[in-house]
Parts: structure tokens; sequence; C-alpha cells
């Protein structure tokens, strides 16, 4: 296999994974689908099997439990990479373990979601983007996809977040840097209702933690999550954040007679429901 000329002068472990990711993507049957949902690894495999040449399509379910605002950035991005596109609808809250958040409500609406894409593109390879960190955290949706037989090229390849953002920056990936945004439905506890309300707030106050924060940070904005515990929101956020900059969001959140928000500083961001999974 030829090196292409992005893949040469780096680290050796990257460059093999690399290879070993084009030997997995140019192994499937063309055209296959890449399920997309905006976020940085979806589009970084997508936009590597763009670069080697493969033929491939994007396909992304949106609903209530899709921010608008992700779908508006992939429609525009996949634009501007010439790639084809196609939104698929999705209401996972009629599955009886979504709308009540069961602590197994990603095997139901990960079925549900690739059972429909598949039906979209019937015989046609499917792929996503877990990668290989995916695999060792709590996460039920990943035995829909093997039942399925859903293609994770990243988690073959032995790809990690730190790879992938270091390989999409070479290769001009926009955007490499892009935080984690996961699923909405996993800022609520187990066993809670998700009622739309509420949900509809939740995205507003993401929305306006980010605009703030990005007036402050510009780019390098602190990760953080919204998330709705015990009849409350919280902002969770795990670096450390000077008093100053929590005293301004404070103070925007009540110029624009939001709800109430606490604030508190986590050791790790992400799982804080799955403590004891």
């Amino acid at each position: 296999m030829n090196k292409h000329d992005f893949l040469e002068n780096i680290n050796p472990s990257l460059q093999e994974k690399a290879l070993h990711l084009e030997e997995i993507l140019k192994g499937y049957a063309v055209p296959f689908v890449i399920a997309c949902s905006g976020g940085l690894d979806s589009r970084f495999l997508a936009f590597f099997a763009k670069q080697i040449g493969c033929e491939f399509s994007l396909v992304h379910a949106t609903g209530k439990h899709i921010d608008a605002k992700e779908t508006r950035y992939l429609k525009k991005w996949s634009t501007e990479n010439s790639l084809a596109l196609t939104a698929v609808s999705l209401d996972i809250f009629g599955l009886e373990p979504v709308f009540h958040n069961h602590e197994n409500r990603c095997y139901y609406c990960k079925l549900h979601t690739f059972k429909t894409f598949q039906a979209n593109f019937p015989s046609l390879i499917i792929c996503d983007g877990t990668h290989a960190e995916d695999t060792t955290a709590y996460r039920p949706g990943l035995m829909a996809l093997q039942e399925l037989s859903i293609q994770s090229p990243l988690a073959l390849a032995n790809f990690t977040k730190q790879d992938i953002r270091s390989l999409g920056k070479i290769i001009g990936l926009e955007n490499y840097q892009q935080k984690a945004r996961p699923c909405l439905l996993t800022r609520f506890p187990y066993h809670t209702e998700i009622k739309d309300d509420i949900l509809h707030q939740l995205i507003s106050l993401e929305d306006f933690f980010e605009a703030e924060l990005t007036k402050i940070f510009a780019e390098n904005i602190p990760d953080f999550r919204i998330r709705f515990i015990n009849g409350e929101f919280c902002f969770h956020y795990q670096q450390n954040i000077e008093k100053e900059v929590l005293n301004t969001l404070q103070t925007e959140l009540k110029k624009a007679k939001i709800l109430p928000v606490k604030f508190e500083q986590l050791s790790k961001l992400s799982g804080y429901f799955d403590k004891n999974k």
C-alpha cells in the first residue's frame, strides 16, 4: 500500500494506525455509508475516507434528542466538503426504555436508529465513529451495533480520541479540537421521564453557555455539561475556571432571565450517571 503524502514524517505508531484504517475502509464493498452525528469522531472518519479516495455517503439522525444546531453544522460541513448527506427523522421517544431513560436506553436507541439506517440503505455496509476508548466505557449501544453488524473502523484500527485529534490536524480536518457533546439523554438521571419542555430548556442552556464561554475563550472554551439533577439544572465543568469568569457567567444568566443554574466543578466530566456501572 502506498503511503499518502499526509502520512509522511508522522509518528510511526500513528502512521501504522492510519495505514490500518485505510486498509479497513478500502476493504469494504462500495459504496458504503458512514453514520455521522456531526461530532469529531464520525467527521474525522468521513474526512479521512475522502482523503484516501473511498466511495461513500453520510447518513444522519434527526429528532427531538438531537440539538438542531448539530444538524445545521453537519449539513454545512458536508456541503463544504462535497459529501452526500441523507438526514433521517426518528422518534426515539416512542421507545419506552428511551422515554423513561432506562440504563439500557442507548441499546434500544442505537438498535432503532441503525435498523432505520439499514432500511434506507439496504445491502450497504454502514460504519459509525466508535473509537477504541469507547469500547472500554459503559456503552450499552455497542451491543446493538454488534447485533446489526455495524462496522466501527476507528475501533478496529485502535484509534484513540487523541489519535483522532492528532491525525485530524495533520490532514486538515476543520475543528479537530471539537469538544465532545454526548447524547442529550445522558444529561438526565436514569429512570427520569424525558419531558419536552425540560429538554428544550437544557438545549437552550447549553447554547447559552457555549456562546458566553466563546466570548471569553474564543475557540478554546473549557469543556462543560448541562445536566438536570433533582429538579435543577447544573453547569458541570472539569478544568479550573477563574472565579471572575464564573461570576461573569452567573451575571449574564441573570441578565438573560434564564432559570437558575447550579455551578459545580467535577474531577471527571463524563459518565456522571454511570459512576456505579
